[in-house]
């Protein structure tokens, strides 16, 4: 990924000419995290779904977790990025 930013001081600067390529950038990142907090809202209910199917030990299930579990490290990471600015 080719930075649009530098780093100033205890923050990030932006030159003019490339305000439009950070906002779109900004833009994209912002979609992608609240996606991401909108489908680790959803996965706990297609979860309890199949256990109450009995379907604990299937494919499905397991994809589940595991996408949980990447979800969960990409938002930690982003969570970490936001506070360290």
């Amino acid at each position: 990924m080719q930075p649009l930013t530098t780093r100033e001081g205890t923050g990030y600067v932006l030159s003019p000419e490339r305000y439009d390529a950070g906002v779109n950038r900004l833009g994209a990142l912002e979609r992608m995290w609240a996606d991401l907090e909108a489908r680790q809202a959803a996965i706990p209910g297609e979860l309890q779904a199949l256990r109450e199917a009995g379907k604990e030990k299937t494919v499905k299930f397991r994809e589940l977790m595991a996408e949980k579990l990447t979800n969960a490290a990409i938002l930690s990471a982003l969570e970490r990025a936001e506070r360290w600015g």
